[in-house]
């Protein structure tokens, strides 16, 4: 048997190919010696067949190092399987490429471990591996993860499907990592801090459209954003002399070329252009060599999205789903508006999108003169600290009774605590001084009580009408 060692940034892995080809990567950790805490993986068929070694390679350039595995499926076809290092970082971008059924590279999880996906659907989540006392986390445009008996496995994005993938002793930690690797990786663009304010009227209908501009240059919004196909020259023209910028959400026929999408970007004076699922993220780069201004977002995940500078749009905003967040500036989180909403909904629905970009969407024209101010108070806040989020690092805090998700940055901790209405929750954070308090920075009226400090641990009791609260320690 032949066994390959890797070791970098605190990444140590071992391929080993077998006498008949078999190759399997039974070591990818951090620097550790417990044999008890590995985490194995092996590139196989999914329908059960195997693939056979061909080749390996391992290069080095200004960036970082690039390893290969090229494999043969027993059809001839070859199957390459990279992983994209990045100087002094501890992460590595994972892709699998070729293959004429699908193929991927699975993640076996063995020991003692304890796994979180987000949001239902994998695309993001860590492995606690305790008895190896570290942590193990990706973000993907296609993992899926699958109980099998005693183990779990994780099986990558294929087909030419990214998965950022970061180890460390802590979760904090390698979330960080992930946050600087797509910082680093991110083609760097004028947008890359400007951290606009949206507003989504792609789904509205054409008759709310004058109100719903209306009320969203009214909350401060900077782009107002209408599908291709119910944009106009009037409606863009709208938009404009409310103080916003157009934005258009694209569709499949919008993206035959840069070309025609430059030619939308041009009659409408689009600032912002969302492009869908199926387009090529190369397209990307060949609209922003014409229009470098641009701001392009993509609701497909996958490490294209950052590779091309282009933002990536997730669903409404809550904690529950805050593991999406590596590099916050580059997340552009939905917050959605309903009229029918009580104050503690609505303050929720708006804290959960207060440390990424903000996309607000509903029928804004029908918030009565309370929630309204509160929308509004809420977007101020967030621009009042949008370049800390365009530095700052993401943070998980461990909480009883409810959620909680942060970034640090520059001696500032900002942090969304959610629990019940009347409910408590004890919230246990890194990096805070013994007997600090936080400030309540949204709600302004928030009605609840903030304890300090005490060995790592502070609580957060709601008042009878309140479900979220933005705090800030430090400075």
């Amino acid at each position: 048997m032949k066994r390959i060692e890797i070791s970098e940034n605190g990444i140590y892995m071992v391929f080993e190919i077998s006498g008949a080809g078999e190759t399997c990567l039974p070591r990818f950790s951090p620097l550790i010696t417990d044999e008890g805490s590995n985490i194995g993986s092996g590139c196989t068929m999914l329908d059960g067949g195997g693939l056979r070694f061909k080749d390996f390679y391992d290069t080095n350039d200004q960036k970082g190092r690039m390893i290969g595995v090229t494999q043969e499926d027993g059809t001839g076809a070859e199957v390459v399987t990279r992983f994209r290092f990045l100087n002094g970082i501890s992460a590595v971008a994972v892709d699998t490429k070729g293959g004429t059924r699908g193929l991927g590279l699975r993640l076996t999880f063995s020991g003692e471990t304890e796994f979180v996906t987000v949001g239902g659907n994998d695309r993001c989540g860590h492995v606690r591996c305790l008895t190896g006392g570290y942590v193990l986390a990706w973000q993907s445009g296609g993992a899926e993860f699958v109980r099998e008996k005693e183990r779990g496995v994780l099986r990558l994005p294929q087909d030419g499907g990214e998965c950022l993938i970061s180890v460390s002793a802590d979760i904090d930690g390698a979330f960080s990592e992930l946050t600087r690797f797509r910082r680093t990786a991110r083609r760097k663009t004028r947008d890359s801090k400007m951290l606009g304010v949206f507003f989504d009227g792609a789904d509205c209908q054409p008759e709310y459209m004058p109100a719903l501009i209306g009320k969203a240059a009214e909350i401060g919004c900077n782009y107002f954003r209408a599908d291709s196909e119910k944009m106009s020259a009037a409606v863009s023209a709208e938009i404009v002399r409310s103080g916003m910028t157009p934005a258009v959400r694209l569709n499949a026929s919008d993206c035959a070329s840069a070309e025609s999408v430059c030619e939308i970007i041009r009659e409408y004076r689009a600032g912002h252009i969302l492009l869908p699922d199926c387009a090529d993220p190369s397209l990307a780069d060949e609209i922003l060599a014409a229009r470098r201004d641009t701001v392009i977002g993509s609701t497909a995940a996958g490490l294209d999205c950052a590779l091309q500078g282009m933002l990536f749009a997730v669903g409404s905003g809550a904690v529950k789903d805050a593991l999406y967040v590596s590099a916050p500036e580059q997340i552009l989180t939905y917050c959605d508006i309903r009229a029918d909403s009580g104050g503690e909904r609505l303050a929720a629905a708006l804290a959960g999108s207060m440390l990424t970009r903000m996309c607000i969407r509903g029928r804004l024209d029908l918030l009565d003169e309370n929630g309204l101010a509160l929308v509004k108070e809420a977007v101020t806040v967030h621009k009042r600290i949008r370049g800390r989020i365009a530095e700052g690092l993401p943070i998980f805090p461990v909480t009883g009774g409810g959620g909680a998700y942060g970034i640090a940055c520059g001696g500032e901790i900002f942090l969304i605590v959610t629990g019940e209405c009347g409910g408590e929750v004890a919230v246990r954070v890194n990096g805070v001084a013994e007997g600090s308090a936080a400030d309540v920075i949204f709600p302004k009226d928030f009605k609840g009580n903030i304890g300090r400090v005490s060995e790592g641990v502070f609580s957060v009791r709601f008042g009878e009408k309140d479900s979220a609260v933005l705090l800030r320690f430090g400075k």
